[in-house]
């Protein structure tokens, strides 16, 4: 959830040019909590939270958010930077489209989806090469 946010608020600063208050892209509060809680509860309305989601688990978020750690809402993240911190190449993709449902405001999409669609079609055939090698493999044997 916190990454989704300082995502979405990097995503915000370089393809809308727009800077929340109370946030680390401007000088009025660097916590950014209020704006973290803001989004925690457009989530919510959405529906996009899971069941076991609650009020213990958003003081939780915001008190994760509030430390001096990797989730810190002082710092700020780049979709390279969640990459490499999950190790996975698609989970900033995965977070942008999160932050988009939440806020509703499209800012990448086509892409996104594209490049996703072009994911699923290289798992595809690396699967088949794979097979298609275990096969071959198991021909010579």
């Amino acid at each position: 959830m916190i990454n989704a946010y300082r995502l979405r608020l990097d995503d915000d600063s370089k393809f809308l040019n727009v800077l929340d208050e109370d946030t680390i892209f401007t000088t009025t509060n660097i916590q950014g909590l209020t704006v973290l809680d803001r989004f925690i509860q457009m989530a919510e309305l959405e529906g996009l939270m899971p069941g076991w989601w609650n009020s213990n688990e958003m003081t939780v978020c915001i008190a994760t958010g509030s430390s001096e750690g990797w989730s810190s809402t002082k710092r700020k993240i780049t979709i390279t930077d969640v990459n490499e911190h999950y190790g996975d190449p698609l989970m900033g993709l995965q977070l942008r489209i999160f932050g988009e449902q939440v806020i509703g405001k499209e800012l990448i999409h086509d892409h996104l989806v594209k490049i996703l669609e072009i994911q699923v079609i290289l798992e595809q055939c690396s699967e088949f090469l794979s097979h298609h090698h275990e096969t071959k493999k198991g021909d010579e044997d």
